[in-house]
């Protein structure tokens, strides 16, 4: 009992230490195995040799068995290894074993005596239970990989195969941001909105500023990746949703490659329900190609892999604002007023007569052609189908090295470019309201492992990523119009866009086994360098809605005006009441009566700095052959740009444990709980001075016009709207 409060109390001062030097979490990158030997009786052999093989590398590590017979290799890269078990009087065992990122397999080993026979097992990564491991998490492999259907070669989206994980694009609630220019992940947890995960490529993270996923590696050149929904270990930071740990592919003692062509056109596919073209099936084509090749550069020394892959679509999208013929007239409220006013005949309401008020209202409030050609015209223009291209173009490239049995490290850089026109139009948003996403980036990450000794394991990573987005709106000019429930049009208030970001990170990950306890500490250091300038509302906005009472378009009537009210007030209660019900937002537009108009002005321009320190410490504690107990401790500090203020007490305690109920192996309980705090999204701190309503003109500065506007001695959004016709 005393040796473990030691243990713990060295814990929380490498926690310390961690959070000094700011060192890494890197981990989520490698695999470790571990496990006990033992003769036919079931008793301990200490000082078995274990040689470790990577197959594909020929790189070998070597361990001994300690007093209890237990061994141990960490800070693996996952691939096939064979296992070679020695020990003077007893068989030699080999064992061929498939380790997978992420993986703590636990590999016993029993030796016979008296017989020099070598024993070989194949022990497949998924058929381990891992029965130290805490966390709640699933691999995504290979063969899932290469064999499982999916559309555009997205290979995140097999995380939606896993328990726990949806579709974070079909959640959109009050506390998320749906603008183009801040993407989230795609992958909620247990519910949250896609922002609050942690990405990562080979340790890395590749996440923007908004919590997107960064283009980093095509599909070809994914090896697997594994995700963790929940209890994870204190090396694992800025989320708190889930964990997503990626892994490229490396080159091996032997040449490989690859080529691969998928493509599709419409005459494969059933036509869209949406699809009206009068001239047969709209055009659609699809390309996606492309390959690897990977191989030695030097034998059981150096190695490469490389792929490139080519996407592109030609497609059309489908605008069907007139599908209903009915949304030109009048409502059946608006009908029923028509024909009671017609039953009251020749009744004189001032200047005019019931049933002349009755024609009246149904001209002004039928959309026709002659009545209101702009309208018509509008709708007209922007129903059919609207053909456009999108194209990406990937490419990555990594390097291993084993400088010595102790030491390896690689090198991995990426190029991809993308264009993506024409998003967001389809159904009643027009195509002036879609965009074009236009995408590059590029970065490199350095790894080095090292061997300490046969208990002591450190990984350094160092990484840069630039990313340019641009959003371009399909309309340049603007403004931005909405007719609520019946169409959208013209520049997207929150567009153009244009996102600059420079990442700058290193991770440092250090292990030490002592005994029964694995010790993990470590930390990161990133620098986030990122310019955005997003010209919110430059545009400007109106917005039609059913806000407008028929009475008030009666009353703004020159010919009708106040009279007409008040005459039908007394000759028919029944129908001026009914008067107080708001024309629709298309018979508004009709009558040129904005809601709302909103407009910005000022400098959009905005460069912040975002540092992130972390540190690290925790202890994997087998308590028993059959029980492990977790627990460490995180401390973060976001320097977060702008206005948001610097949190310094980010302390995340965690524990978790692992039971192997049965001790053969096959059954483990897992549990664990813990505080996980994420990054907060670029797009809040940005919000914070550009649209703080300081009237700074360093700042965007909005301006708001209603319909009542000029009781406060401004001009009504009536008004503004009449200077653009």
């Amino acid at each position: 009992m005393r040796h473990m409060f030691r243990l713990m109390a060295l814990t929380i001062c490498l926690c310390g230490l961690g959070a000094i030097t700011a060192l890494a979490q890197a981990s989520g990158s490698t695999a470790e195995v571990r496990g006990q030997v033992t003769d036919s009786t079931g008793a301990i052999i200490p000082g078995a040799k274990i040689t470790l093989t990577d197959v594909n590398k020929g790189t070998a590590r070597t361990a001994t068995t300690d007093a209890d017979g237990n061994y141990s290799f960490l800070g693996l890269l996952p691939s096939s290894y064979d296992v070679k078990v020695e020990a003077k009087g007893f068989t030699s065992s080999n064992t061929r074993l498939e380790l997978t990122v992420g993986q703590q397999a636990n590999i016993p080993f029993q030796l016979g005596t008296g017989s020099l026979e070598v024993k070989v097992d194949i022990v497949a990564g998924s058929e381990v239970v891992e029965t130290t491991r805490a966390e709640q998490s699933s691999v995504v492999d290979a063969r899932q990989i290469v064999n499982l259907p999916i559309s555009r070669r997205n290979y995140l989206d097999y995380a939606l195969l896993t328990p726990g994980v949806t579709d974070s694009d079909n959640i959109a609630d009050a506390s998320d941001f749906r603008v183009a220019q801040t993407p989230q992940s795609g992958l909620s947890f247990g519910g949250n909105n896609g922002r609050g995960n942690s990405v990562s490529v080979d340790g890395g993270v590749t996440l923007g500023s908004s919590g997107g996923v960064s283009n980093t590696l095509s599909q070809e050149a994914v090896q697997e990746f594994q995700v963790v929904r929940n209890s994870f270990s204190a090396e694992f930071g800025g989320a708190s949703g889930g964990v997503v740990n990626i892994i490229s592919k490396s080159g091996t003692n032997n040449w490989h490659g690859s080529a691969f062509g998928l493509f599709r056109d419409q005459r494969f596919d059933a036509r869209n329900a949406f699809d009206f073209n009068p001239q047969g099936q709209s055009p659609f084509n699809r390309q996606q190609y492309g390959g690897s090749i990977g191989g030695p550069i030097k034998k059981d020394k150096s190695f490469f892999f490389a792929t490139i892959e080519r996407f592109t679509q030609e497609e059309s999208t489908f605008v069907n604002l007139l599908n209903d013929p009915n949304i030109f007239q009048p409502t059946a409220l608006q009908n029923s007023i028509f024909t009671d006013l017609t039953a009251l005949g020749n009744a004189q309401l001032g200047p005019v007569t019931a049933a002349q008020l009755s024609g009246i209202l149904r001209g002004a409030l039928t959309t026709t052609a002659a009545a209101y050609p702009r309208t018509v015209n509008l709708f007209s223009n922007a129903s059919g189908q609207f053909p456009f291209n999108s194209e990406q173009t990937a490419f990555s490239a990594r390097a291993d090295h084993n400088f010595s049995d102790r030491s390896t490290g690689y090198l991995r850089v990426y190029v991809n470019d993308s264009n993506f026109q024409n998003q967001a139009a389809g159904a009643l948003t027009a195509v002036s309201r879609g965009r074009t996403l236009d995408t590059f980036n590029h970065g490199v990450l350095a790894s080095h492992n090292y061997q300490i000794s046969s208990t002591a394991f450190n990984e350094l990573k160092l990484q840069y990523n630039h990313t340019t987005f641009r959003v371009i709106p399909n309309d340049p000019n603007g403004p931005e119009i909405n007719i609520e429930g019946f169409g959208f049009f013209g520049r997207d208030i929150f567009l153009p866009s244009k996102t600059k970001e420079n990442h700058y990170e290193i991770y440092d990950n250090f292990s030490k086994i002592a005994g029964n306890h694995t010790l993990k500490f470590g930390g990161s250091l990133l620098f986030w360098d990122v310019y955005s300038n997003s010209e919110t509302f430059f545009g400007g906005r109106f917005s039609f809605g059913a806000n407008i009472p028929l009475s008030n378009v009666i009353g703004l009537n020159p010919a009708l005006g106040p009279t007409v009210l008040g005459a039908l007030a007394a000759a028919s209660p029944s129908i001026f009441s009914r008067l107080a019900v708001p024309v629709n937002a298309l018979q508004a537009y009709n009558f040129n009566l904005p809601a709302v108009y909103q407009a910005g002005f000022g400098d959009p321009a905005a460069h912040s700095w975002t540092n992130r320190y972390a540190g690290y410490a925790q202890d994997t504690w087998k308590v028993s052959p059959k029980f492990t107990f977790s627990y460490g401790v995180r401390y973060q500090v976001n320097d977060e740009p702008f206005f948001l203020p610097t949190r310094k007490n980010n302390v995340q305690p965690r524990a978790g444990f692992a039971w192997d109920v049965f001790g053969n192996g096959k059954t483990a309980v897992r549990g664990g709980a813990g505080v996980f705090i994420g990054f907060v999204n670029n797009a809040v701190a940005n919000v914070t001075t550009e649209l703080s309503g300081m009237g700074s003109p360093d700042n965007i500065n909005i301006v708001l016009a209603t319909a009542t506007s000029n009781a406060l001695g401004l001009p009504t959004s009536f008004a503004i709207y009449q200077t653009l016709l």
